[in-house]
């Protein structure tokens, strides 16, 4: 069986709707990964890592009750980098997506 991919978090920083994690996959790269407060507030304290699986790309997120459409042309909120350069947003769902191992 092949092993779990996954996304090691190296820091977490917050805005009033998302936690936007700077992780880091098996080959060095750095990956920018945000989740829903109100979807994973009950997870924390977080778990080491993010599984890399259940990682997505969207260019909607959440604002406030509403949605934003960011795609390619948002690059930080309230100071906080969410995505990479050429890159879509990532964000994962639940507390499903954390493993220790």
């Amino acid at each position: 069986m092949p092993s779990l991919k996954k996304l090691e978090i190296i820091r977490t920083d917050s805005t009033r709707d998302h936690f936007i994690s700077l992780t880091r996959n098996d080959s060095n790269k750095y990956v920018i990964v945000l989740a829903e407060v109100n979807k994973v507030n009950t997870c924390k304290p977080f778990k080491r890592y993010i599984i890399e699986d259940s990682v997505h790309e969207t260019s909607t997120i959440k604002s406030g009750n509403g949605f934003d459409i960011l795609g390619f042309n948002v690059s930080t909120i309230d100071g906080i980098k969410i995505r990479n350069d050429g890159e879509l947003i990532k964000i994962f769902w639940n507390c499903n997506c954390f493993t220790d191992k």
